[in-house]
């Protein structure tokens, strides 16, 4: 039973479910064949599984270029980005790819002034991050509106996401953008240099799921320090935490209605 033979027998189970462990898999492999085979074999014939069912992480970052511009040629006013480093042999690495649906582009002047951005890990063989951008539809549903690919998070690659986006899916005004608190976002924002950052364009904020939610909504300041004084008595180090984030960065009684 090498691995291209686990990799046939593994590959059902994986179109099911691509997020199956590679303990599981030895676990069906053993209860199918009755033999004991180890965890990294398993492992090599999970990665041929995949690449099978979805082709191979070299030959798909290669295909990469095609695939952009199939998307401009299918509707002009989809936006594409792809940078790379050159290399002295000729060829290209991949750095980093952006995309936005015109459809999305050309139905955000129909949404409200406020777009959530947030990061996801990529767990192929290539480690990254997935930038998304979201905003909210007259139904109070998710609406996606931008994408990219990168290396990791920081103030290069989020200040690569946000000028996309402001340059080439929206120019409205006193757009509201709410993150969390990581610290390449926030360095973006402090940074003086990128007007097109700062008030009255945009209004940075920070998402309420990650600070206290009740203080958060308070909709009068009475309540609001209410609920500060009752975290103060529960808990010291989580109030000097909320009192060292500007107000009007989470709570909606001093966010001066962005």
């Amino acid at each position: 039973m090498d691995s291209r033979f686990i990799s046939i027998a593994l590959e059902q189970y994986k179109r099911e479910d691509i997020g199956r462990s590679i303990k599981d898999l030895r676990s069906m492999l053993h209860a199918k064949h009755g033999h004991e085979v180890t965890m990294y074999k398993v492992w090599e014939a999970k990665q041929k599984a995949v690449a099978r069912i979805y082709g191979d992480f070299d030959e798909l970052y290669a295909e990469l270029p095609r695939f952009l511009a199939a998307l401009d040629d299918a509707n002009p006013d989809t936006v594409t980005l792809l940078k790379c480093d050159p290399r002295v042999s000729g060829t290209c690495i991949f750095n980093s790819a952006f995309w936005a649906f015109g459809l999305c582009i050309r139905g955000f002047g129909h949404c409200r002034l406020v777009i959530s951005i947030d990061a996801t890990h990529l767990y192929g063989k290539y480690k990254g991050k997935l930038l998304i951008a979201m905003a909210t539809e007259s139904n109070n549903e998710v609406y996606p509106l931008a994408f990219a690919v990168v290396k990791g998070e920081s103030m290069k690659t989020w200040g690569w996401f946000l000028a996309c986006l402001l340059t080439y899916v929206t120019n409205r005004t006193n757009l509201c953008i709410i993150s969390d608190r990581h610290h390449g976002i926030q360095s973006c924002f402090d940074d003086t240099t990128r007007g097109y950052l700062q008030a009255p364009l945009t209004h940075h904020r920070n998402c309420l799921r990650h600070l206290v939610w009740k203080a958060a909504t308070a909709n009068q300041v009475g309540k609001f320090e209410n609920t500060m004084d009752y975290i103060k008595n529960v808990n010291l180090v989580a109030y000097d935490y909320l009192k060292a984030v500007g107000k009007e960065k989470w709570t909606l009684v001093h966010d001066r209605g962005h």
